[in-house]
């Protein structure tokens, strides 16, 4: 945006006293340069390279007509306008030298407005250039100054610029909160601004891999640019839509969009951001498996870059051609580029895309294959793990880490597999365990980084070796079995670990496709879609039709893949719980159900199962001791908390209609009997409020919910899975996900009982597990968690409910709650409810 000149030499002629007052000659030169002036800013807004040359020329034609009649607070302004054309040019140098001049005389003159322009415009320079610590520098300076005028808010230009050098500076969580903030102060008929704010939102979620998100700030901002009529950026937008589609592999659209932005470019004199556009455009040549395209276009975009100066710019053409020469086999020129990729990468400080490009050296090592460059590959997997897990703990709220660490999975999956091709010169005991140790590396990390009091766990650098062994270690003081699994594109890797420290690992070829299809054809075949304490208007508005199994006995061809050969499983003492760490679709396997001959018995009658995101967490929720010693659960009990039934409330469907769910009269009588067993209160119907439950809540050792469930499978929606509660003049009555997860209080819970369908359900991440209720829990600090994967009848729950407890409390053996649970399941299985579907849905989550 131009500075008004002509404001400028009004201003100037005002201040002078009338003894001073210029002569009829000196009139007709301020009117001159004034025409100049006129002429020069028509010029720039036409666009093209010529007219923003013609521009520079009669912005100096006119300071050389004023001569020392110039003002300097006109000359403040036309410096301003200047650095717009050289920046435009390309000419940083000459663009800053301007701005500096520019600064000086607005400092002079208090100016604070024109001070305020000109911090930016610094910044934003700065930024262009890659030097990210004097971009932060100079917008932190601009907001200082808008601060220190006591007003009662800083103007939404200021955040839109923190917020671009904070995203540029790898802080995308305070970058977002900022952007969020000025678009919310802005009045509707700002449209330039908001145009500004919406595209650097969807840039900001573009890095934390909300692409789908980021398209609706875009298409927002389209908009808002069109009304303003600011056609580069409407470029800008079009560029960022294309690079969204191309994150959501949608190349045919990235393409067009990209063209669009192209053409736009050329209507502008923007060199170095039509070199952005031609590195898109040649990586998705690059995609489409047509390197030499690619390299044409990279090459075009990287020399437009290195004109501009622009060494963000470089690095991502870089660090593309790095990929075009590695799909060529030149390994000699990929590795070159790469490393001067992360040269540029560590000039600006760009820890997220330094992760990328170590993550892409480490492919080109594995590939290579010998011993050196396989332990080259690992250390660069380390040094992306650690570039990536320093911009996830910025990443702000739970959802953005999520988003973020998803786009790591396959860094996480080939620092394993890195592993295990070591196996030769390592041994194969060590190389297993540091498999484990890398696989860990990416699991459910957002998860540990919310449990309160954890220490977090290092992203890299430390001994995989030693790490894998400690984590066998540690199943081995716990008495307890182990089965943790890694589901790449094409290979299941599976850890079986014995009480004693014995450790055994199987590679399998099977695809993650083929294996998810396994698994749905599983639960279909134990009808994991039948009725129970489910809401049936939310499933039919929310799920797709039934389509009916793809796989005959899809049960046992997962037993022949998931679980070790017979006579080895045979050596786990039956006295011991077995400890299951799902990867992928198996977050939504009934492992109990699983055969284990040819009699019909299933591993869940065999072995007590319990189930954990990770081994770091467990290692976590394991410290929570206070409730297994069975001496100290009368007294801790008198807290628990038990709901049941309450009077339900009312939620609108898929249809837009409200429906009021249905009473669940056999939940109430559950909650009563556990209340008289407890000898506590519970809170059934009416009083089971949302507002008594969140208020009893934290300092509950026990909670217990019987009552509707409902887990949203979707990204977007899964923050709304919910518990039923009665409402109040507070609460609606839906406890959420969301709700769970911003409230302050830390949870005491030894155990939370979700005696309600669907509870395990959620939206499934590969790098962080099942998000929904059971994640909520954890994450607020309960030690475990009891769920169920699917609906099962309410008379089926009821008695598994009594038994479980039953078990629990009053058994001789005193059992933890996985060997409760498998008893209970016992019973159910006793009282007529044989078939799976009635009992082994119900899963144990968390702490022994």
């Amino acid at each position: 945006m131009l500075a008004l000149l002509a404001v400028g030499l009004l201003q100037d002629s005002l201040a002078q006293s009338p003894a001073d007052r210029s002569t009829a000659g000196q009139e007709a030169t301020r009117q001159a340069a004034q025409r100049l002036l006129d002429s020069a800013q028509a010029a720039y807004r036409r666009g093209d390279c010529d007219n923003v040359r013609l521009a520079l020329s009669l912005y100096q034609q006119a300071a050389a007509r004023l001569g020392k009649q110039e003002g300097r607070l006109t000359k403040s302004i036309r410096l301003y306008n200047m650095a717009k054309g050289y920046h435009q040019l390309g000419l940083a140098d000459s663009a800053l030298l301007c701005l500096r001049e520019a600064l000086a005389l607005s400092q002079a003159l208090q100016h604070r407005e024109r001070q305020f322009e000109t911090l930016n415009f610094c910044a934003e320079i700065f930024q262009s250039l890659g030097r990210l610590d004097s971009a932060g520098f100079y917008y932190r300076r601009a907001l200082a100054l808008q601060r220190a005028a006591n007003e009662s808010a800083s103007p939404p230009v200021v955040f839109i610029n923190l917020g671009a050098a904070l995203h540029a500076l790898g802080n995308p969580g305070v970058a977002l909160s900022y952007l969020q903030r000025a678009l919310a102060s802005l009045p509707p008929q700002e449209h330039g601004l908001a145009g500004v704010a919406c595209n650097n939102l969807g840039r900001v979620l573009q890095t934390l891999g909300r692409s789908d998100s980021a398209l609706v700030y875009f298409r927002a901002a389209l908009g808002h640019r069109r009304a303003a009529g600011d056609r580069f950026g409407e470029a800008v937008t079009l560029n960022n839509m294309g690079y969204s589609f191309d994150l959501l592999q949608q190349l045919d659209s990235a393409q067009v969009y990209y063209r669009r932005a192209n053409a736009a470019w050329q209507q502008h004199c923007r060199p170095s951001d039509q070199g952005m556009t031609l590195i898109n455009l040649g990586r998705i040549w690059l995609a489409q498996g047509q390197p030499d395209s690619a390299l044409a276009y990279l090459s075009r975009g990287l020399h437009l870059k290195e004109a501009a100066g622009d060494r963000s710019g470089e690095a991502w053409a870089l660090n593309d051609m790095g990929r075009v020469y590695q799909q060529r086999g030149d390994h000699e020129l990929a590795r070159e580029h790469y490393h001067r990729a992360l040269a540029r990468l560590r000039e600006v400080g760009d820890r997220s895309r330094a992760g990328v490009t170590w993550y892409n050296l480490g492919r080109l090592f594995h590939e290579a294959g010998p011993q050196q460059n396989l332990e080259r590959a690992i250390a660069c997997y380390d040094s992306a793990a650690q570039a990536r897990a320093a911009v996830r703990r910025l990443a702000g709220a739970d959802d953005n880490r999520l988003s973020f660490a998803e786009q790591d999975v396959h860094l996480f999956e080939h620092w394993a597999l890195a592993c295990l091709a070591l196996a030769k010169s390592w041994g194969r005991a060590n190389a297993h365990a540091a498999a484990l140790a890398a696989a860990e590396r990416g699991r459910a990390q957002s998860l540990l980084d919310l449990l309160p009091s954890t220490t977090i766990q290092p992203a890299g650098s430390a001994n995989l070796i030693a790490e894998g062994k400690q984590y066998v270690q540690q199943m081995q003081q716990t008495g307890a079995g182990l089965l943790s699994y890694l589901v790449t594109a094409d290979t299941l890797v599976v850890w079986f670990v014995l009480p004693s420290g014995e450790s055994h690992l199987q590679r399998v070829a099977v695809s993650r496709d083929s294996l998810a299809q396994l698994v749905d054809a599983m639960r279909w075949q134990l009808g994991a879609e039948a009725g129970g304490r489910v809401v049936p208007a939310l499933e039919r508005g929310l799920r797709p039709a039934a389509t009916g199994p793809s796989e005959a006995n899809a049960a046992g061809k997962l037993a022949k893949l998931l679980l070790p050969p017979a006579p080895l499983l045979a050596r786990l003492p039956e006295a011991s719980e077995l400890v299951i760490i799902p990867h992928g679709s198996l977050g939504f396997l009934p492992f109990a159900a699983l055969p284990v001959d040819s009699l019909g018995n299933c591993l869940g009658m065999q072995q007590a199962l319990r189930y954990v995101p990770s081994l770091a967490l467990l290692a976590a929720l394991e410290k929570k001791q206070s409730l297994r010693d069975p001496a100290s659960r009368p007294a801790r009990f008198a807290s628990a908390l038990i709901a049941a039934n309450p009077k339900m409330p009312q939620l609108p469907t898929a249809n837009g209609e409200s429906l009021r769910l249905a009473p669940l009269p056999g939940a109430e009588q559950e909650g009563w009997w556990l209340a008289h067993k407890l000898k506590v209160h519970a809170l059934l119907g009416a009083q089971a409020t949302e507002s008594a439950v969140r208020e009893k809540l934290p300092a509950a050792a026990l909670a217990h919910f019987a009552t509707h469930g409902y887990a949203f499978a979707s990204e977007a929606q899964v923050r709304e899975s919910f518990l039923a509660l009665a409402p109040d003049k507070n609460n609606e009555g839906l406890l959420t996900v969301g709700e769970i997860m911003n409230e302050k209080s830390e949870l005491t819970a030894e155990l939370i009982v979700l005696s309600a369908c669907q509870t395990g359900l959620g939206n499934l991440k590969q790098a962080e597990g099942v998000v929904g209720l059971q994640r909520a829990f954890l994450a607020k600090g309960a030690a475990s968690v009891l769920v169920s994967l699917w609906n099962v009848s309410d008379t089926a729950t009821q008695i598994l409910m009594k038994a479980f407890y039953t078990h629990w409390l009053d058994d001789p053996d005193r059992p933890g709650k996985a060997r409760a649970l498998q008893r209970a399941q016992q019973e159910v299985r006793q009282a007529g409810f044989d078939h799976a579907r009635y009992w082994a849905a119900f899963q144990l989550v968390g702490a022994p």
